[in-house]
């Protein structure tokens, strides 16, 4: 018999305020997850011992086929326990903290028999709260022009959504599908934090929140044309949203491709560090 069990949370609201304490502790890992957990989504799943269902074991996001895992124990019942899960659901993205990721992948793989995947490893990169005088950028860097976004933007932003998703998101395999990328982006001007720079009358770099916490803002999106690059643009709108978050007394936090080089320096002349790994597996 096995003793973890996986809960609906669509069917065990009550343990959203549990959730949201066992993620705590890992929660610039899981700025998302978290996110979820606050806005009680019915798309994350508890894992517990059985019959005691108010002991936390871990816990995922799952959507129908993107996963969020965060599961510090590692149990032969618990890996017995997610292997019924995956009989039935299929996955074709894993995503998080890249221990997690990792251990689901081999027991998701054990089941559904995947062999074609992409499989890219990030750094975790954090800017802390300081004491020290907080630095605020005197204008935006030379010939541009820095903008809060709002729904109207979306039609004029909808070029450096595509170019970001092509470059930085979507596997070789997959088609890039516009109506997708415009829904997404209403979805961040409507709920997160959109920040902009305009050269003339075009659009040329942009960041946002990817999800926003209590104790920290994670910070996604970033991309800037081609013809502008090394420029500091990167580099400015990551701190602005820095300096957001900073007001809000919460620190912030990225992911960025570990061969990405020129971001990481970018990120690093914001104030950002290294701060952990990062895993996401895309299978087709």
């Amino acid at each position: 018999m096995h003793i973890a069990r996986i809960h609906s949370t669509e069917n065990a609201g009550k343990l959203f305020s549990a959730a949201k304490n066992f993620l705590l502790p890992q929660e610039k890992f899981y700025c998302a997850l978290m996110q979820r957990i606050l806005n009680r989504s019915e798309n994350i799943f508890i894992i517990t011992p059985a019959p005691n269902i108010n002991s936390i074991l871990g816990l995922f996001f799952y959507n129908g086929h993107t996963l969020t895992p965060y599961i510090p124990n590692r149990t032969q019942d618990i890996s017995d326990a997610l292997r019924i899960f995956f009989v039935p659901n299929k996955v074709t993205c894993i995503s998080g903290e890249s221990s997690s990721v990792l251990y689901v992948r081999e027991i998701y793989s054990s089941v559904a028999g995947h062999s074609d995947e992409e499989v890219r490893s990030l750094f975790l990169m954090q800017k802390e709260i300081t004491s020290a005088k907080k630095y605020h950028a005197s204008s935006a860097p030379q010939e541009t022009r820095l903008v809060h976004c709002a729904p109207k933007h979306a039609k004029d932003l909808l070029h450096l959504q595509t170019s970001y998703s092509r470059e930085e998101v979507l596997p070789a395999w997959q088609e890039m599908l516009p109506y997708l990328e415009r829904h997404s982006l209403d979805v961040a001007l409507k709920n997160q934090h959109v920040l902009a720079l305009k050269n003339k009358d075009h659009f040329i770099a942009k960041a946002q929140t990817n999800a926003i916490t209590k104790n920290f803002w994670q910070i996604g999106g970033v991309y800037t044309e081609k013809s502008f690059r090394n420029r500091g643009l990167a580099s400015f709108l990551v701190n602005e949203i820095s300096l957001m978050a900073q007001e809000k007394n919460a620190g912030t936090v990225l992911y960025v491709r570990r061969q990405n080089l020129s971001a990481i320096n970018a990120y690093k002349k914001a104030g950002f560090k290294f701060c952990g790994e990062y895993s996401i597996i895309y299978f087709n």
